[in-house]
């Protein structure tokens, strides 16, 4: 069967704009990204850009800690230092810092550890790269939420994570005194609260 004029000019168009290449790895081929260099971790739309203001972004920042430690290793601040230009970009959302656990340890002492960690990050992007204290809102999750099983030693490492969430203002409730409300994601009935730098 012969091949048609057509079949073969976009054909061509494929083989030439390389069909599947996705430069800035973000899920969408570079032939359907209308934003060509979206950040690590950022959620985007089938057009490959970030996802519209009026919804939440979540993004994953990969910092690790050593066990039953909250010191944030200087290799991280290139990470850090992203999520303040993310915050740039936002400037009219809140800065939401989550930190999470594995399962080792008793609850009591991995809510304050995952809070002391996204304390540490925290601090760093308002001391080191000029986030406003009053846009940041910390929590501590312990091993409540996991991404993966506690079973294994590389399901363990996924779980101890930092989160960031970059939320609009509007969707932040105050609660009482220094606890703030918000319903994450499309789960109408999750609400997560956070908690603002005292010190």
């Amino acid at each position: 069967m012969p091949i048609s004029k057509e079949h073969s000019a976009n054909t061509l168009k494929l083989q030439t704009e390389g069909s599947l290449d996705d430069s800035d790895k973000d899920g969408v081929i570079n032939m359907r990204d209308n934003c060509a260099m979206s950040d690590d971790g950022v959620e985007v739309d089938n057009d490959g850009c970030e996802m519209s203001y009026d919804k939440i972004k979540t993004v994953d920042i990969g910092i690790q800690f050593d066990t039953n430690s909250t010191v944030v290793k200087s290799k991280y601040n290139e990470k850090i230092a992203k999520i303040a230009a993310l915050h740039k970009t936002f400037s009219d959302h809140v800065l939401l810092i989550e930190g999470h656990t594995d399962s080792t340890g008793t609850d009591k002492i991995n809510i304050e550890l995952s809070k002391n960690r996204a304390t540490a990050v925290a601090k760093i992007l308002i001391n080191k790269f000029g986030v406003k204290k009053d846009d940041l809102l910390v929590v501590g999750f312990s091993s409540e939420k996991p991404i993966s099983s506690n079973s294994t030693v590389s399901g363990r490492a996924k779980n101890r994570r930092m989160m960031a969430h970059f939320a609009s203002k509007k969707r932040i409730l105050k609660k009482s005194w220094n606890v703030w409300s918000m319903e994450l994601g499309d789960k109408k009935s999750e609400v997560r609260e956070y908690y603002r730098l005292l010190d």
